[in-house]
């Protein structure tokens, strides 16, 4: 008893750490982002509320208890306390958010396609396809469990999906969806991570080579400085 009471209290808070990280994601996306990004930003503003929406479903309304092998499952969160119907809804949202992260940025992307100019959307298309991919990768940490699931059943050895281990690896791979797709986010888009990590921005920019066009720069400078002198 104590030790599933730990364990609702961790996946309680790991899905609230999601929540929190998504909507401070929301925050740098709106207050953070610089000027060439003025439509782009809507779209990833889109992908980080879905990610909200996912992560408010699996930890609050949700909260599923695997019983494998079983191919069933109890609800602790508040979609429990309204039976059966509050439960199947609760899956509905969940599975909705889910599949909305993939769709619906890219449908936003195509809306917002005639105001922008060629160069400009093929560049936002690259950074979307960049954000969609580090999004699905951790798909393939949640097929794992999946696959060894469904194999478990193809040649009856319940076994491989009976333990603790692997119910409780595949729920937490669904908690930490959200935290995987703002650190990608982070880690990849310089104003968001110059914002949360100005230490390491200033260190970087200080520490740079110089680079071809800086020399030139240089050049010129030596070149204007040497006219003036000789006039």
């Amino acid at each position: 008893m104590f030790e599933n009471t730990l364990i609702n209290i961790f996946y309680h808070t790991l899905g609230g750490l999601g929540t929190v990280v998504s909507l401070f994601w929301m925050y740098l996306i709106v207050k953070k982002s610089p000027v060439e990004m003025k439509l782009f930003k809507w779209v990833l503003f889109r992908l980080a509320l879905c990610d909200e929406c996912f992560s408010l479903g699996m930890a609050v309304l949700l909260l599923p208890e695997l019983c494998f092998p079983v191919p069933a499952g109890a609800v602790h969160g508040i979609a429990g306390y309204f039976g059966d119907l509050g439960a199947k809804l609760a899956v509905s949202f969940v599975f909705f958010s889910g599949v909305n992260i993939f769709t619906a940025i890219n449908g936003a992307l195509y809306g917002v396609k005639s105001s922008l100019s060629e160069k400009t959307f093929k560049a936002h298309q690259q950074m979307l396809m960049m954000i969609v991919a580090q999004n699905i990768y951790p798909l393939f940490g949640i097929m794992i469990p999946v696959l060894t699931f469904v194999v478990s059943y193809a040649i009856d050895q319940l076994t491989l999906v009976s333990n603790a281990f692997y119910k409780h690896t595949f729920l937490v791979l669904l908690l930490i969806y959200p935290l995987i797709s703002f650190c990608c986010c982070v880690a990849f888009m310089k104003p968001y991570r110059d914002f949360c990590f100005p230490c390491f921005a200033a260190k970087v920019e200080d520490s740079r080579e110089p680079t071809r066009s800086d020399t030139d720069d240089a050049i010129r400078r030596i070149e204007e400085r040497r006219g003036n002198f000789l006039d």
